[in-house]
């Protein structure tokens, strides 16, 4: 077949031909075959795919790792067991002035709950709280500890008896990228 006499369609349709008298394609014009592509074309095209793909591989690491960036706030589980008939008590010192006292000291209140199952709602209470960070956790929870108006708080909860019936249990977690948030 002459490259001047067209290119014939699987259906029989014959596309004129770009192509010079050499067979090349004349400037400015490009063949819809890619075995008559130039191959200055075939290269920048390539190379143009290639920048692309490494654009949105680099991009979607970058929003990973901005994702990862926004998780990095470290949450406490905490788990505190009363003693028998204790865990009003805590409640109330929770409600009137903990967590007021944990803002005062950099820590975030997340969510608090009290079991449903017989065995422990009467004397769990379980919540997240949240940090910058682990070492501002830290800083945050020595603070707390010291702050004379914690200490008077937790004297006067007491000043019937003793509301743990241990140390709280805690879990330093930090939040899934695929997470949801809320």
């Amino acid at each position: 077949m002459n490259p001047r006499d067209g290119l014939t369609t699987a259906r029989g349709f014959v596309h004129p031909s770009p192509t010079g008298p050499d067979g090349g394609c004349r400037p400015g014009h490009y063949s819809t075959s890619p075995y008559q592509m130039p191959a200055m074309t075939r290269r920048t095209i390539a190379l143009g795919m290639l920048a692309l793909a490494l654009t949105t591989s680099t991009g979607f690491a970058a929003g990973v790792a901005v994702g990862h960036r926004q998780t990095e706030r470290v949450y406490e589980l905490r788990t505190y067991t009363t003693l028998p008939g204790r865990l009003p008590a805590l409640e109330q010192r929770f409600a009137k002035h903990t967590m007021q006292l944990f803002e005062k000291h950099g820590m975030r209140n997340e969510m608090y709950w009290v079991p449903t199952d017989s065995a422990l709602r009467t004397n769990t209470l379980i919540y997240v709280i949240s940090h910058d960070s682990r070492d501002a956790a830290d800083r945050s929870w020595r603070n707390f500890g010291a702050d004379p108006q914690w200490i008077a708080v937790r004297d006067a909860s007491e000043a019937d008896g003793k509301i743990l019936a241990r140390s709280p249990e805690r879990v330093f977690m930090q939040r899934t990228g695929w997470s949801p948030q809320r």
